[in-house]
Formats: C-alpha cells, sequence, structure tokens
C-alpha cells in the first residue's frame, strides 16, 4: 500500500483502513516521522484491538529534542555535555558541535573551533543546540525494552564507515560499558519496544542521541542473531522471549551501484 504522508489528515484513517481490511495485530513502526501520529492515536488502535508497538508521546517528544533529553537525564545517564547559550559553551571550551535540537541524520551539523564561527553558525542553525565535540569510536546500540519497559537485551555496534549519517561499513561487538549504559536508559526514560542510541568513546563512552525506534542499521544486529522485531512481535503477542545469543565480531557492509539508463529505458 502506498499511504498518505503521515501529517496529512488521512493518513490515520488510511492505516485503521489497512488493518481492518488486513486483520491486522501489530504495528511495528520505523520512521521518525510515523512514530509520532502512531503513538499521539494509539489508543485508536488499540480500541480496535490493534497492538502498536511504541513508546509514549511524551518519551517521542523527549528523546526527539536533544537539549531537553540533556536536561532530564544529564544526572542519571552519560549524556554528553550541552548548551542552549553560546557564550556559555565558549566558556565551556572548544571544538564544539552545532546541531537542531530536533535533527536527524547529519543535517545542519557543524564543527566549530573559535568563538566567531560558533556565532555565526548558532545563527544559521534553525534551534540549535550545542554540544561537547567527541572523539573517539562511534556506536549506535540496539536495544530492546518489553511491553513494561523492562530492560531485554541490547547489540553493540561499532560504525566504523558512515555516509549522510547512515552505516556503511558496521560490526558488532561486546563492550560491558557500553552495555551497562542500555541497561540504565529505560530507568530513566520510559521507552517500550525497540529503541536505539549512539555513543562516541575515547576515555568513557558519552551518549549523544537517543531515538525511540528500531535503527535502520539494525538490520546488522537481527542477522548477527539479535532480531529486535520478531522478538517485540512476540512479547506483545503474550509469548516468551527467548535466550538471545548475538554474535561478536559480525560485520555489515554497503555500497552504491550505478545503474545506467538510456532515455527509452527510463520512459
Amino acid at each position: 500500500y502506498i499511504t498518505p504522508r503521515y501529517d496529512s489528515p488521512k493518513y490515520l484513517n488510511e492505516i485503521l483502513d489497512i488493518c481492518d481490511k488486513e486483520k491486522v495485530d501489530i504495528i511495528f513502526p520505523c520512521t521518525d516521522h510515523e512514530i509520532f501520529p502512531l503513538s499521539k492515536h494509539k489508543k485508536d488502535f488499540e480500541g480496535k484491538g490493534i497492538k502498536v508497538i511504541i513508546s509514549p508521546y511524551d518519551t517521542i517528544q523527549l528523546c526527539r529534542d536533544k537539549w531537553l533529553c540533556f536536561k532530564r537525564v544529564k544526572n542519571k545517564l552519560p549524556f554528553v555535555q550541552s548548551f542552549d547559550d553560546i557564550e556559555e559553551a565558549a566558556d565551556f571550551g572548544f571544538p564544539l558541535i552545532i546541531k537542531p535540537r530536533l535533527g536527524w541524520g547529519t543535517r545542519e551539523i557543524y564543527r566549530v573551533d573559535n568563538i566567531d564561527e560558533a556565532r555565526v553558525l548558532f545563527k544559521r542553525v534553525e534551534d540549535p543546540v550545542i554540544q561537547k565535540y567527541l572523539d573517539g569510536k562511534e556506536y549506535t546500540i540496539d536495544t530492546l525494552t518489553d511491553k513494561e519497559g523492562n530492560f531485554v537485551h541490547a547489540s553493540v555496534r561499532e560504525r566504523i564507515k558512515t555516509m549522510g549519517g547512515l552505516s556503511a561499513i558496521g560490526r558488532t561487538v561486546q563492550d560491558e560499558e557500553i552495555f551497562n549504559i542500555a541497561k540504565n536508559i529505560p530507568k530513566q526514560i520510559n521507552i517500550i519496544g525497540p529503541f536505539n542510541f549512539q555513543v562516541r568513546k575515547s576515555k568513557k563512552a558519552e551518549i549523544f542521541e537517543i531515538n525511540a525506534r528500531f535503527a535502520g542499521t539494525g538490520i546488522l544486529s537481527v542477522h548477527a542473531g539479535f532480531n529486535l522485531p520478531a522478538l517485540a512481535v512476540k512479547n506483545f503477542m503474550g509469548e516468551e522471549i527467548p535466550d538471545i545469543h548475538i554474535q561478536d565480531n559480525f560485520y555489515l557492509t554497503r555500497y552504491e551501484e550505478g545503474i545506467y539508463l538510456n532515455k527509452e529505458d527510463l520512459l
């Protein structure tokens, strides 16, 4: 099915009609945009006996806003030092990162190395937040909680190479420090089902992003033995979650392919 956009007034009714026609039991949303209306109107689906594997609406809003998230968890989780005032950030020291509070991927993300750069870019970025620049390796952690929000398991992935904010080469790793952060996040934030968070680690791991949804490159964790979508569905359908064994040093690589067309092929 090709549905209306998530922000169309027809979107929810279209999804409900599809669920009715196809006798859908579970909805498993994956995109940043769709998790908002599906969470906000979760009761509309539950009224028809349809379960939506999704966190509460206020949790999704919190995770989307990097400044609010920092303020909520800064004393409980190792979230990167963040600021909403450029002069205060400058006193902390450079380099710094300026990015949108509500952004995703690598859109409008800038490293600044002095106060003049910072002042210019702080005005250019819409609704910005400032974060300490993090060195070290970058990791995405695919994490699952059950329908009550209890931690189930996590898979740590090193992002070896990225393109446009997406992981192009990655591998599963074992890291006790990062795994323990994953266990602690659901104690501080009411997250339901799959979620992911990102850290950089040099001397210690620091979180710079939490997303209340399944990660695009979470497919690596699936193939390594941690099938988050299937496990979430089992849990929401009342089935027992089996033992989980994740293959260590399991790699994913992506590549681009050129496709050549003449005008007739294209038409």
